[in-house]
């Protein structure tokens, strides 16, 4: 309940506000933010979290935690593996169906209003805030492990063999490859790169 002086003290500073909607709670947010399953605060509470001095190592999302105790060489795979499982889920897909990393997921079935259920189930899962262009930029598997292992969390990943990536990010192997093509494989190639990034833009 509020007290009526305290209902009193809201209502004019209500009545001075230029807001044109406001809600106002008796909350007490710690015992509220301690009740939430699986100790993973939304990102749209975090402030209030962090303001309230809610936030602690008990609320960081598990995934942070298992990361941080992994081996460089395990965190990326550790990482996609749990992002995949939102794809899925999102997705309604079959738990066990493996999908191709580079794949689009707008290929996939992907739709605005998933899209935005993704990013927050990511949000949630990552423990942080992002952006609402988030599928957008970075719009298969491969690029949101890469995105937020690397930018977001600023993971350091490595090859399980330990051998470092060729310049430019491309394994070594990748870049063999491209050399064994021919010209017209390689021109169909960048084609396709092309026209997929069209259909993304569309």
């Amino acid at each position: 309940m509020i007290a009526p002086a305290q209902g009193l003290q809201i209502l004019e500073n209500m009545l001075f506000s230029r807001s044109s909607q406001r809600l106002v709670l008796a909350m007490d947010w710690r015992l509220f933010l301690q009740k939430i399953s699986g100790g993973q605060v939304p990102p749209l509470l975090t402030l209030i979290a962090q303001k309230t001095g809610s936030t602690s190592a008990a609320s960081e999302p598990e995934l942070l935690r298992r990361l941080a105790e992994s081996a460089a060489e395990e965190r990326e795979e550790l990482l996609a593996a749990h992002i995949h499982e939102q794809i899925i889920r999102v997705l309604g897909l079959n738990p066990a169906e493996t999908l191709n990393g580079r794949q689009s997921l707008n290929e996939l079935g992907m739709d605005s209003l998933m899209a935005v259920e993704l990013r927050n189930a990511l949000s949630a899962l990552v423990g942080r805030t992002l952006p609402a262009t988030l599928l957008y930029d970075h719009p298969n598997l491969a690029a949101l492990t890469n995105y937020l292992g690397r930018e977001v969390l600023a993971l350091e990943f490595k090859p399980p063999d330990g051998k470092q990536p060729a310049a430019g990010g491309q394994p070594a192997a990748v870049v063999e490859q491209i050399k064994q093509l021919s010209e017209d494989e390689l021109a169909a190639s960048i084609d396709a790169e092309i026209a997929e990034l069209e259909n993304l833009l569309k």
